[in-house]
């Protein structure tokens, strides 16, 4: 692995677990009490993140996602 790709992994360990400990800690909309950060997507430049999560019920995804913009 090198060194540019260990910063990625890196990078994206940290954006998952402050974006999980924000939504945990400070946020309280209802629609995202449920919700489960489960996979950041760092790009190689690292200026760019994708946020994949769940939530436990199909019909809530859509409040999730609106809940989040």
């Amino acid at each position: 692995m090198s060194g540019s790709s260990k910063r990625v992994k890196r990078v994206s360990d940290l954006v998952h677990r402050e974006v999980a400990t924000i939504l945990r800690e400070s946020v309280v909309d209802p629609r995202l009490q449920l919700l489960a950060v489960t996979l950041v997507d760092v790009s190689p430049d690292l200026k760019n993140a994708t946020i994949f999560f769940t939530v436990p019920d199909d019909v809530v995804v859509v409040e999730a996602e609106t809940a989040l913009l």
